[in-house]
């Protein structure tokens, strides 16, 4: 088990590109289809970390068991990155950061809901905390920019579940030790761009 200042840090680097690249992408999404921008990240991503997970781990494919819930967590991407990029399309880049920091509170609620894990004062504080501090992005970010806010922060919240789903549904693929981060990370961002695929098509036939 690596060090916790290490898990630490990674999480709080983890957290600053997030409030970088909602910068950049708003400046990316700007004119432009959002959808369209998702698939081009997801679809450059992909085989880079596919690159990355066969020079780290020399494995190209999945076992046959493991499958169904790659492609489970491939849709979580999925439903993370549409939701992400939209959002940003009909918000603002510091809504959009302000959002990604919830996604462990919310990830603790699923648990504990579906009982994987207990409950504690402490789980249930933060999650008291997390959900008030987005009804008050919703209910402020609203009256600052109209009726497009509550669009903006309705898929941000899709955005946040998605991460959520797809930690949850990998964390097991992760504790077999058949697989290495950075594959279960690469597998899932193929499915999500081959996902991602048909419904920019959706979306560019929609007048």
């Amino acid at each position: 088990q690596p060090p916790a200042v290490v898990v630490h840090g990674a999480l709080i680097g983890a957290q600053l590109c997030f409030g970088v690249g909602s910068i950049v992408g708003k400046f990316g999404i700007s004119g432009t289809n959002p959808v369209l921008f998702a698939l081009i990240r997801e679809g450059l991503a992909g085989p880079i970390l596919c690159l990355c997970a066969f020079w780290m781990t020399k494995t190209i494919l999945p076992r046959k068991e493991d499958l169904l819930r790659l492609i489970l967590c491939g849709l979580c991407i999925f439903i993370n990155q549409f939701g992400y990029i939209v959002g940003l399309k009909l918000s603002d880049p510091v809504s959009a950061a302000a959002w990604q920091p919830s996604q462990p509170i919310w990830t603790v609620l699923i648990v504990c809901l579906i009982g994987m894990e207990d409950w504690s004062v402490r789980k249930v504080l933060g999650v008291i905390l997390s959900v008030a501090g987005a009804v008050f992005m919703v209910v402020y970010g609203s009256s600052a920019q109209g009726s497009s806010g509550w669009e903006g922060h309705i898929f941000f919240f899709f955005n946040c579940m998605g991460t959520s789903l797809y930690v949850i549904l990998s964390k097991p693929l992760c504790r077999s030790g058949t697989y290495k981060a950075v594959s279960i990370t690469a597998w899932s961002y193929i499915v999500a761009s081959l996902t991602m695929l048909p419904t920019v098509l959706i979306f560019n036939a929609i007048p």
